[in-house]
């Protein structure tokens, strides 16, 4: 159901079939960033440029995609499970 969603994303092996580990737009997310910091600390700045960029590009889309599957809920339904 997460799948569906949009929560979380199945990497393809190599055939085209669907690997059984799924990894979750937070999860990327985080894993962008880290890599834009890591593209900016360890490689000549022609270079990580535009690999940071395109990170920086990629991470705005799963932001929006996290955004869109989004769902609001109301103060009762959060604070009426403590």
């Amino acid at each position: 159901m997460a799948v569906e969603r949009g929560e979380i994303i199945g990497a393809e092996d190599e055939d085209g079939g669907e690997e059984e580990e799924e990894v979750s737009i937070g999860e990327m997310i985080r894993h962008c960033q880290q890599l834009e910091g890591l593209c900016n600390e360890y490689s000549a700045v022609e270079s990580s440029l535009d690999l940071s960029q395109q990170l920086c590009r990629f991470r705005g889309y799963l932001r929006r995609t996290e955004l869109k599957n989004a769902k609001q809920v109301t103060l009762d339904e959060l604070w009426g499970s403590l």
